[in-house]
């Protein structure tokens, strides 16, 4: 389930990727240099995080609480996968800066989709999204991603996913202004 932080049991095929500025962009955004991570099982479910910057120290965590040694870690060439991938089963890399793309079975293929699918959600359904709500639409990409057709999930379960996950509470909202919610009796006499 997404949203729970805890070791994921991720059998093999892993890949994290960044995505720096998947905010700005067209008339009306602002730039945000603000990376994401995004640890995606091929196959499967992916995880996102808004993290502060690209530095082993803002990733490693992540990393460690979120897959489980056995897994394979299938990055690009970046140099601050090195140190963490070591305490996994395996870890292979590609290198894009001497445009290698796919070796074998080693290749970042599934990232790159997701961060395309969720540029493109970005840009074009919402248009907008600050930097403070940015962990909200990246959960909700990790739930598309997670609860997808081709993983056997159709409507009905994914209904019951989505019912599962919400806390079965009554929804509220602040009023505007600071002024406090009419009491039922008020807001019918003014009608």
């Amino acid at each position: 389930m997404l949203g729970v932080r805890s070791k994921t049991p991720i059998s093999h095929w892993a890949a994290g990727r960044f995505c720096n500025g998947c905010l700005g962009g067209g008339a009306g955004q602002h730039e945000s240099g603000s990376p994401s991570f995004s640890i995606i099982h091929r196959g499967g479910s992916a995880r996102s995080f808004h993290v502060e910057g690209t530095r082993i120290a803002d990733i490693a965590p992540i990393i460690r609480a979120n897959l489980a040694r056995e897994s394979t870690m299938m990055p690009d060439e970046g140099t601050y996968y090195h140190e963490v991938g070591r305490e996994f089963a395996r870890h292979d890399a590609v290198n894009h800066k001497q445009e290698e793309y796919v070796r074998g079975d080693v290749h970042t293929n599934t990232a790159e989709n997701f961060f395309s699918i969720f540029k493109r959600g970005m840009h074009g359904v919402y248009q907008h999204c600050s930097e403070k709500h940015l962990h909200r639409y990246l959960a909700e990409f990790d739930s598309r991603c997670s609860n997808r057709a081709k993983l056997g999930v159709d409507d009905g379960e994914r209904t019951a996913r989505a019912l599962s996950a919400s806390p079965m509470e009554r929804l509220t909202t602040e009023w505007p202004y600071g002024k406090s919610r009419p009491k039922a009796k008020e807001a019918s006499e003014k009608h």
